[in-house]
């Protein structure tokens, strides 16, 4: 389970894409993905700053 703004995402589809280096979580119509080493994300294509990097 990972929580994203108080939100608990209990995610189905966890993959990674070494040629990106990103880290992708699909479930509930929500796509959220973070890059290792950069304090920022996506969600649903929308890019989002992150407090640390992941």
């Amino acid at each position: 389970m990972v929580r994203y703004e108080g939100i608990a995402y209990s995610c189905k589809g966890i993959g990674w894409d070494a040629v990106t280096e990103t880290v992708t979580l699909q479930e509930a119509g929500h796509i959220l993905r973070f890059y290792p080493g950069r304090a920022e994300m996506e969600r649903d294509g929308r890019r989002q700053a992150l407090d640390a990097a992941p």
